[in-house]
C-alpha cells in the first residue's frame, strides 16, 4: 500500500488544481502545506505542488515537483521497482537512488575499472587509489573520461 502527499501551499494556484485533479481521479493523500506543515518545511521541495509517493513504512518512491499531470499519472499508476525511482526526478522520468543496490553495484565496478586505468596509465599505486575514489563517487562519468584517454596506455 502507498500514501500519497501533496505539498504546497494554501496561496498557491497550482496547488489549487493539483488538489482538485487528484479529487476528479479519487486519489486519496494527505496535505502539507509549507507555510503550517513542519514536516512540510523539512522536506524542502523546490516547487510546489509536490506529489510524493511513499511505501506505508514512509520510504520515499517517487516524487514529482510541480504540478505536470503526465508525469503524476506515471507517479499514480507506475509499478515501483527494487531500489529504483521509475518516476520524474533528477534524470527526467528515471532516478536511480544513490542507495539502492543497482548504484552500489555500478559504483563498485566503475571504482575497480577506473583503479586500473589509473595504476596502468602512470605506473603508480597513489593515481590507483585516486582513480578508484573518482570511479566509486562519479561512476557514470570517470570510466568515460577514462575511454577518452586512451584507456590503460601509459600518459605521454
Amino acid at each position: 500500500m502507498h500514501t500519497f502527499r501533496l505539498i504546497g501551499a494554501s496561496w498557491c494556484p497550482a496547488c489549487s488544481d493539483a488538489k482538485q485533479w487528484l479529487a476528479a481521479r479519487g486519489i486519496d493523500y494527505i496535505w502539507h502545506d509549507i507555510d503550517v506543515d513542519p514536516w512540510a518545511k523539512a522536506a524542502a521541495p523546490t516547487s510546489i505542488p509536490t506529489l510524493r509517493r511513499e511505501t506505508s513504512d514512509g520510504r520515499l518512491v517517487g516524487a514529482v515537483e510541480g504540478f505536470y499531470p503526465d508525469r503524476w499519472e506515471k507517479l499514480l499508476s507506475a509499478r515501483p521497482l527494487d531500489g529504483l525511482h521509475a518516476f520524474g526526478g533528477a534524470l527526467g522520468d528515471v532516478n536511480v537512488s544513490l542507495g539502492s543496490p543497482v548504484w552500489g553495484a555500478i559504483s563498485l565496478v566503475s571504482s575497480a575499472v577506473s583503479a586500473y586505468h589509473g595504476y596502468k596509465r602512470n605506473q603508480s599505486v597513489g593515481w590507483a587509489i585516486w582513480w578508484a575514489l573518482m570511479g566509486g563517487i562519479f561512476p557514470i562519468i570517470t570510466p568515460v573520461i577514462a575511454l577518452a584517454q586512451g584507456y590503460g596506455k601509459r600518459a605521454r
